[in-house]
C-alpha cells in the first residue's frame, strides 16, 4: 500500500511540473508577442513623428502649404510605481522562465540581461507616453497666391505645385460594380479634390 500510494504522489508530482511548464512555456509566448507588438507600435510612432517633422521642415522650404493634415500627439502620464511593479514582473518570469525550462543558474547574469532588453525597448518608469491623431487642419495656401508669387520669383516648387493642382482637377473616377463579367451598377463620374487626392473635400 505504502509502495502505490509513492508511486501515486510520484505521478502526481510529475503531472504537476508538466502542466506548470505549458504553463511558463505559455506565459513565455504570450509575453514575447506583447512585446512584439508594443515594440512594432513603438516603431510605428517614432517613424510618425520623424515623417511629421520631415513635412513641416519641407512646408517652412517651400513657404506653402498643398496638403490639410495635421498631427496632434496626446500625452499620457503614467505612474512610476506601476511601472516599475511592471518591470520587476516581467523580469521576475524572465529568469524563472530561464531556470525552469531550460535549466540556468546563473539567475544574476540573466536578469542583468533581461534588464538591459527591457530598458533598451520600453519607456523609462513614469515617462510620458503620446497617442497621435492625425487630422485635416490645416489652411491650404490658395492657388491664386501661388500664381502670384511664381509671378515674382519663378520657384520650381511653386510651378510644380501648380501644375499638380491643374492635372489633379482633370481627373475623373468612376465606380464600376461587376457580377463576373457583367457590369451592373456605375456611378456618375466623380472629380478628384487635389486637396486630399480623394473624391472628399477638405470640407467634408
Amino acid at each position: 500500500q505504502a509502495f502505490l500510494q509513492e508511486g501515486h504522489g510520484s505521478a502526481a508530482s510529475g503531472a504537476a511540473r508538466e502542466a506548470y511548464q505549458k504553463h511558463l512555456e505559455e506565459r513565455r509566448k504570450v509575453r514575447a508577442r506583447r512585446d512584439e507588438k508594443e515594440n512594432q507600435l513603438e516603431a510605428l510612432c517614432r517613424s510618425l513623428y520623424q515623417k511629421w517633422k520631415d513635412l513641416q521642415q519641407i512646408r517652412r522650404d517651400q513657404s506653402f502649404i498643398s496638403t490639410p493634415w495635421r498631427l496632434r500627439a496626446q500625452p499620457e502620464d503614467h505612474d512610476v510605481e506601476v511601472d516599475t511593479n511592471r518591470r520587476s514582473r516581467n523580469l521576475d518570469a524572465e529568469v524563472e522562465e530561464n531556470v525552469f525550462l531550460q535549466g540556468a543558474t546563473d539567475t544574476d547574469r540573466i536578469r542583468a540581461s533581461a534588464e538591459h532588453r527591457w530598458d533598451l525597448s520600453k519607456r523609462p518608469p513614469g515617462a510620458q507616453s503620446f497617442h497621435f491623431e492625425v487630422f485635416i487642419g490645416e489652411t491650404i495656401t490658395p492657388t491664386e497666391t501661388l500664381r502670384a508669387r511664381w509671378r515674382e520669383d519663378l520657384s520650381e516648387e511653386v510651378a510644380e505645385e501648380i501644375k499638380r493642382r491643374r492635372l489633379a482637377n482633370r481627373i475623373r473616377v468612376r465606380a464600376v460594380c461587376r457580377i463576373g463579367d457583367r457590369i451592373v451598377g456605375t456611378s456618375p463620374a466623380l472629380r478628384i479634390h487635389w486637396e486630399t487626392w480623394s473624391t472628399a473635400t477638405v470640407a467634408q
